[in-house]
């Protein structure tokens, strides 16, 4: 900074302090500026009417940013505006369960047989629906804020999820306690398929004899509309909507009709379909929701009842089950968890449903894509690129690869959100839980790693042999001479329960983020290399000790030199190529909570974390 922009900003600093703005108290070296906001009033609202009040303003932000002939800043403009609205509306949604809706007995006349209730049968379904009704409450409060009844226009929201999340079971529990009555039709590129299906199911919603079809004007839906009041009507498949058919929702869209129209896709569908859509999105018309991965608040004692008595007791069983079926619910549906280290081989179930829903992304590419599978991760695109090449070529490779470009390929992966890129090095911001990873990450791996597996069990032994080289050179971590982590067993354990939220992170990490702490978790493959995850947290300006609460549960080293570090922070300018590492004055067990504590050294504390499998705990870190 030169000094005529020093000598501007002390200009500008002095008229702020007439104002009463205070940024660099006591002359500090730091600006800093604490601001009065909405949120704040919302907080210190005296009763639930100012609160509702001051909330329904806060609905809408940033709404001087619609710019409908930028796609792209519309679809940033809407994803914010989404963001700020739940973080406004958060605190004051209902805590606890939301009560899921009456279902008709299963042991109706109408109905299909009942399984006996000791059988395995029964169990699974008893557990699915447990997860469901899980699924159902956490995604009420978003569609209540967004759905405001009764309502006077359409109103349209897109539902992303991966095959197999669960989509359409929790809008079974949804719907009816917003007061909706729900019509499922397939959506199809022709718009006169789709408008027949919708008749006839709006029909059979009514209990009436569908009309003949004596036109094919899309007013002639209009009566049946009018009759069935308060209606839901879900698109399953809505990434198969094309220019021609997509001019049913724009019909919907234009009636003044208590209507919510909810288009299920998923993540490799979803910005084609906003594409599509793109001239509703408008605040109050548009709404994007994601299928929430489940949590281990979300298994409870009937999830787990088929699991050993001593093992579902077991506090850290829920953990693993999220680490071991990432969260997914077709998975956690499949496979039992267990607290043994040993990896077991996916369910037939499990690994058709992987295996469908990279084929809907990318067709018959992904006899192709396998190969990729056989990389031990991460790897590099030129790499990449080589091995899709070479298995076109051999005889028993992949048919007709040779035609299609390998660039295209792992370009509609990345897209499909199947591949993702990813670093050696993964600088986590913390609190925010914010990685800035660049465009141009050099390396390439599969998102998750349950799909990589089904994908590569799919392949002889011989052409996995033949792959198996490692790719991804992670910077070396150096023990440090310097003063040690002292650490102190605590007499109490901590909890780790309550609510959290899955911030999925590139190279298999995801970070369950609770209100007391958090937990870092990887599901990882032997002879993978393992990046490195560093959480920086930022102390005050005048902060020299730190002191942080920690459990491992489970650490299963990779082949590097790898495990729990806390490393000595650079100063200033570029990363080191050999970090150095803070000793710990004892090992780093696994079990009991301990309290980590040493002297600051750098700009923040940095906690690495490299581990093919592991789960960690984390409480907030203190400063003094």
């Amino acid at each position: 900074m030169g000094p005529l922009a020093l000598r501007n900003l002390r200009v500008e600093l002095t008229a702020l302090r007439r104002q009463g703005v205070e940024l660099s108290p006591n002359r500090s070296p730091f600006l800093k500026l604490e601001a009065r906001t909405e949120l704040d009033d919302l907080a210190a609202a005296p009763n639930a009417a100012a609160r509702s009040a001051l909330a329904a303003t806060l609905g809408r932000p940033l709404l001087t940013f619609n710019d409908h002939g930028n796609a792209a800043l519309s679809t940033w403009a809407r994803r914010q505006r989404q963001r700020l609205t739940q973080a406004a509306q958060a605190p004051y949604r209902p805590a606890g369960p939301v009560a899921p809706a009456a279902q008709p007995e299963r042991g109706a006349a109408s109905g299909p047989a009942v399984p006996p209730p000791g059988s395995g049968q029964a169990i699974r379904s008893r557990a699915a629906d447990g997860l469901v009704d899980w699924l159902a409450a956490r995604l009420l409060p978003d569609v209540q804020a967004y759905v405001r009844t009764p309502s006077v226009r359409p109103q349209l929201l897109l539902y992303v999820g991966r095959p197999g999340s669960g989509r359409r079971e929790t809008l079974e529990r949804l719907l009816p306690q917003l007061g909706l009555k729900r019509v499922e039709v397939t959506a199809a590129p022709g718009l006169n398929e789709l408008l027949a299906a919708l008749e006839v199911n709006l029909a059979a919603t009514l209990g009436e004899a569908p009309p003949l079809p004596e036109s094919t004007e899309l007013a002639r839906v209009g009566p049946l509309l009018m009759r069935a009041g308060p209606l839901a009507i879900v698109l399953r498949d809505a990434e198969r909507l094309s220019r021609e058919s997509v001019r049913l929702i724009d019909f919907l869209m234009g009636l003044s009709h208590p209507l919510l129209v909810i288009a299920l896709t998923t993540p490799a569908g979803q910005a084609g379909l906003e594409g599509l859509l793109g001239h509703h999105d408008q605040p109050g018309w548009l709404q994007v929701i994601h299928a929430p991965a489940l949590t281990p608040e979300s298994l409870d004692a009937a999830s787990l009842v088929a699991l050993p008595a001593a093992q579902a007791q077991h506090a850290d069983i829920r953990f693993e089950a999220i680490r071991q079926t990432e969260g997914f619910l077709a998975a956690i549906r499949s496979e039992l968890p267990t607290l043994s280290s040993a990896r077991g081989r996916l369910s037939p179930n499990l690994k058709r449903t992987l295996r469908a829903e990279v084929a809907v992304a990318l067709g018959d590419e992904v006899a192709a894509l396998q190969t990729l599978a056989l990389l031990p991760g991460p790897f590099t695109e030129a790499t990449a690129q080589g091995t899709l090449h070479q298995a076109g070529n051999q005889p028993e490779g992949p048919s007709g690869l040779e035609h299609r470009p390998a660039r295209g390929l792992i370009r509609r992966a990345l897209q499909a959100c199947i591949l993702e890129r990813v670093d050696s090095v993964l600088a986590v911001r913390m609190p925010e839980i914010q990685l800035r990873l660049p465009d141009s990450a050099p390396l390439l791996c599969f998102r998750s790693e349950l799909q990589r597996a089904a994908l590569a069990g799919s392949l002889d032994a011989d052409v996995r042999q033949s792959l198996k080289r490692r790719l991804c050179v992670v910077p070396v971590t150096a023990q440090s001479a310097g003063p040690e982590v002292s650490l102190t067993p605590l007499t109490a354990a901590l909890g780790v329960g309550g609510a959290s939220q899955t911030h999925h992170l590139p190279g298999g990490y995801a970070v369950l983020a609770r209100e007391d702490g958090w937990t870092v978790m990887r599901l990882g493959a032997a002879g993978h290399t393992v990046p490195r995850l560093e959480l920086n947290f930022t102390p005050p300006a005048h902060a020299s000790r730190w002191q942080l609460q920690l459990r491992l549960q489970r650490l299963d080293r990779g082949p590097e030199d790898s495990g729990i570090h806390v490393l000595h922070s650079p100063s200033a300018g570029q990363r080191p190529q050999v970090l150095s590492a803070r000793p710990w004055s004892q090992p780093l067990e696994e079990g009991a909570w301990v309290q980590a504590a040493g002297d600051l050294s750098g700009r923040h504390l940095c906690l690495s974390v490299q581990a093919s499998d592991v789960i960690l705990h984390l409480g907030h870190p203190q400063f003094s």
